[in-house]
């Protein structure tokens, strides 16, 4: 069996490479020898989580039948969760907001259409599609009206965590305190996303 250390796990390579390719199998990530470490990385931080002391372990774990699916769920969520922010790509947002959008509307309209659809692919714990809505109102457009925002990830506990809206002070390193105040309630350090900008985001659980 092989150990993994309190600080750096270390794998066989026969071991990295099954991993490899149960995760690029599962989630279409993948990873090779300039991520080896990013892979033991997270997977050695299941394995504290779960209290396993070696790879061989942890691989049967994931093996065994009637616990596959729920582990494996959980590791690719250990995978693929990352920081993110409100604001986090600004220029981006105001550009889609400032001129992407109205060209949109326009032609929606002409066509007869209604409301744009937008996006946010990998949208993590939620910020990128709140920020797109309180751009849009800030802009002066109706978020119910002219536009409506999907937001995906693999992660299912980014998931749940971008529907409920909650976030602590982290997020908020880009965000000014006017806008804060406005969209969001504060209760215990943390602070909540208005029922008006969560209402119109739609959550949907998707590997792309």
């Amino acid at each position: 069996m092989t150990a993994i250390p309190n600080n750096e796990p270390a794998m066989k390579d026969r071991e990295f490479r099954w991993f490899a390719e149960l995760v690029r199998s599962h989630s279409g990530i993948s990873f090779g020898p300039d991520t080896r470490f990013l892979l033991e990385r997270r997977v050695a931080r299941r394995m504290r989580e779960l209290s396993i002391e070696s790879v061989s372990a942890y691989q049967y774990e994931l093996r065994s039948e009637s616990r596959r699916d729920g582990e494996l769920a959980a590791l690719i969520d250990e995978i693929t969760t990352n920081e993110t922010y409100f604001f986090r790509e600004r220029s981006q947002l105001r550009a889609l907001v400032a001129e992407i959008l109205p060209e949109a509307l326009v032609a929606r309209r002409e066509r007869g259409g209604g409301a744009v659809s937008v996006w946010s692919a990998g949208c993590s714990s939620g910020e990128e599609p709140y920020c797109i809505v309180i751009l849009a109102r800030e802009a002066g457009f109706d978020p119910e009206r002219d536009l409506r925002v999907y937001a995906s990830d693999i992660s299912r506990r980014m998931m749940k965590r971008a529907r409920a809206g909650s976030y602590r002070e982290a997020s908020f390193r880009e965000t000014e305190p006017a806008l804060r105040a406005k969209y969001f309630e504060e209760k215990d350090g943390v602070w909540t996303i208005s029922d008006a900008v969560k209402k119109c985001v739609d959550f949907i659980h998707l590997n792309l």
